[in-house]
Order: structure tokens, then sequence, then C-alpha cells
């Protein structure tokens, strides 16, 4: 589907541009499938990928996040809104840690986008995932 395409060529379009700065790419468990299998395969073709725990809520760690950032770290993905759980991440506050170490921050924002209040400026995102057919697109 649409959102799945585009979590696959955010991934994989970050790590071609930017495979002269890094091949590190952080992410969490819980992730929806697309950005998983697309880590995988990143992972298959050279990439290192950290997948971070989340709390019982289904939170990412700021803490955690910031110390996984490693000088090679090209992109960070974090869905905004958990299809399985419901959880919503801290994504401005994630973007912002992403940014001020150099880093893209790319935010699976299917389940949320036509639900929450999503400004990619305001909320530190540079790649975006969203799915029309959640809000009566084609």
């Amino acid at each position: 589907a649409g959102g799945s395409e585009s979590d696959n060529w955010a991934l994989k379009a970050a790590a071609e541009c930017f495979k002269d700065k890094g091949n590190h790419i952080i992410t969490t468990k819980i992730e929806h499938h697309a950005i998983l299998h697309t880590c995988e395969w990143l992972e298959k073709h050279g990439y290192e990928v950290t997948y971070l725990d989340v709390d019982s809520n289904g939170l990412v760690d700021i803490d955690e996040f910031c110390a996984a950032i490693k000088d090679t770290t090209i992109i960070a993905s974090i869905m905004y809104a958990n299809n399985e759980i419901g959880t919503i991440e801290p994504i401005k506050e994630l973007g912002a840690a992403a940014h001020s170490k150099g880093v893209i921050f790319h935010t699976d924002a299917v389940q949320a986008f036509a639900h929450i209040p999503v400004n990619v400026k305001d909320m530190n995102i540079d790649m975006l995932s969203a799915s029309g057919h959640k809000f009566h697109g084609p």
C-alpha cells in the first residue's frame, strides 16, 4: 500500500543519499512491518540498524534514543502513532534530538495523519509517510 511504499522509499533513499556520511539507522522494535522489513533488507546490504526497546506503554525513551545516535547515524525512523497499541510518540522531541546530531528524522504517520495535527516544520520531521486511503483518498 501507499504507506508501506512511502516507508520503504524514505529509508532506502536516505541510506543511498547519505551513504558517504554513514551506514547506521535507528528505529524501534515495534515499528510497522514496512519499516522493519526495509531495515532487515538494509542490514543485508551493509547497513547497521539499532532497534530500540520501548517502555510498558510503548514509548521510546528519549535518553536511550540520544545514546543510540552515532557519528555514522544517517536516519532515525519512529512511528508517530502505533497501529496496534495506539501509543503516540514524542515526535517533536525525538526529531529535535535527531537534528541536534545531524540525523535525518522520519516518521511513519499513517495512523496519525488524519487524526492528530501534524506540522512537519514545528515537529522537526524531515520525512513523513502517510497513506491516502486513511483519509478517503485513492
